[in-house]
């Protein structure tokens, strides 16, 4: 499974929920954050690795049972949910330090 991301980088934590499943569901998962061009190449890229996606999901379907992906988006739902609201207290977190400071 890839995930090809395209434009600025999130936030440090951002990814702790799809990393916490692909540790549960067994996957083999890559993900690759490209700049914020998005030209002829990078296109060609995400069609590649959606392409694959969909071959790979079919598989996890054997592995995991037909229904297995909606399970995992709704647990990645919940996951990043929390993984939001950790984010944003820790940004404001920062923020109150700063003000402090000045």
């Amino acid at each position: 499974m890839g995930n090809y991301r395209l434009g600025e980088l999130p936030p440090q934590g951002t990814y702790d929920g799809i990393d916490t499943l692909v540790k549960k569901y067994k996957l083999r998962y890559q993900r690759i954050d490209a700049g914020c061009e998005i030209g002829p190449a990078e296109e060609l890229l995400k069609a590649r690795y959606a392409y694959q996606n969909q071959r790979y999901f079919r598989e996890m379907e054997k592995v995991h049972g037909k229904d297995w992906k909606k399970q995992f988006d709704a647990e990645l739902h919940v996951l990043d949910s929390i993984n939001e609201i950790r984010i944003v207290k820790q940004q404001d977190s920062l923020n109150k330090e700063q003000i402090n400071f000045n």
